[in-house]
């Protein structure tokens, strides 16, 4: 299984995008294929339901997160998106 660590950048966590966008705005570990998939998991898991519409998520543009390889323990199952304290994200797919 390939999991990925996405990351705010501390100094982007003012940007509109993340206090509107996202209902996380911590690191997370999301189990997907490909970086892509995984940027794409995150944004919809943690989509906020009350975000204007057109508001790209955060976790979509690479100015705002970093999204690395990682090996975590425990595992993350595919298509999981979970906090590094191990708090499952259970937004709608």
């Amino acid at each position: 299984m390939t999991v990925y660590r996405l990351d705010p950048i501390p100094t982007t966590l003012s940007d509109p995008r993340w206090q509107r966008g996202s209902t996380v705005h911590e690191a997370i570990f999301v189990g997907a294929a490909t970086p892509e998939e995984a940027r794409a998991l995150a944004a919809t898991r943690t989509a906020n339901p009350t975000a204007p519409s057109g508001l790209q998520s955060p976790w979509l543009d690479d100015k705002l997160k970093s999204c690395l390889w990682e090996r975590p323990e425990p595992e993350v199952p595919q298509g999981a998106v979970i906090t590094t304290d191990g708090r499952q994200v259970d937004g709608e797919l």
